[in-house]
């Protein structure tokens, strides 16, 4: 029972480890939740929380270890430093009639489905997760200890989109349309420099391992 209790405990702070970091997803469900609606980010957010969980159980069954070395990491850049750009100059083009027919024709599983690629295509998460592959082994290691640490996981990511949502619901009713207006184009500018930094990781990866 102890062991079960410290599995889980253990990947509960990897899944906050993994969402709480300043990143395209927290930006994009801060911008999702002030433009769109509190379910819409909430809904994306969980996408990235099933896209961890894919991560982690890549990273235990050891496939992901393999892909590493490969030229998976740099393509996975490139890709992942296009959506976070596109996401970016969508800050910019939606206006706000555009954001109103968005909040009706935009199904929830689309959100669910931009939150899991959006972090599948995150480099750095690649990188969080092979940063802690060593303890992982170390720590899932009995029969049922990789499930454990899945729901960990996901307690954790989950636990962390809750809150972010939260902040945002209550002090978004002290925000004016103004001031929403201008974190919406700081976020879209902190995206498009996050993606054009990502593409800068992605071509020095890729010489790296191939020059």
């Amino acid at each position: 029972m102890v062991d079960v209790i410290s599995t889980l405990g253990t990947f509960f702070l990897l899944g906050l480890g993994a969402a709480a970091p300043v990143g395209p997803i927290n930006i994009e469900i801060m911008r999702r939740h002030l433009n769109i609606s509190c379910l819409h980010a909430v809904v994306f957010g969980l996408g990235a929380c099933f896209a961890d969980i894919i991560y982690l159980l890549l990273l235990g069954f050891g496939i992901l270890q393999l892909f590493s070395n490969t030229i998976f990491m740099p393509i996975l850049g490139f890709l992942g430093a296009l959506m976070v750009i596109w996401f970016g100059i969508t800050s910019f083009i939606n206006k706000k009639n555009e954001e109103n027919i968005n909040i009706i024709s935009k199904p929830y599983h689309r959100q669910f489905f931009d939150g899991i690629l959006l972090t599948l295509l995150n480099p750095y998460n690649v990188i969080f997760w092979l940063s802690v592959s060593a303890q992982l082994n170390n720590i899932a290691s009995g029969k049922y200890s990789l499930a454990i640490g899945a729901t960990g996981t996901i307690i954790g990511v989950i636990v962390w989109v809750a809150f972010i949502n939260t902040v945002i619901f209550f002090s978004r009713k002290m925000l004016s349309h103004r001031v929403i207006k201008f974190i919406n184009y700081t976020s879209g500018v902190i995206l498009i420099m996050l993606g054009i930094y990502f593409f800068s990781y992605s071509i020095t990866l890729f010489n790296l391992k191939f020059s």
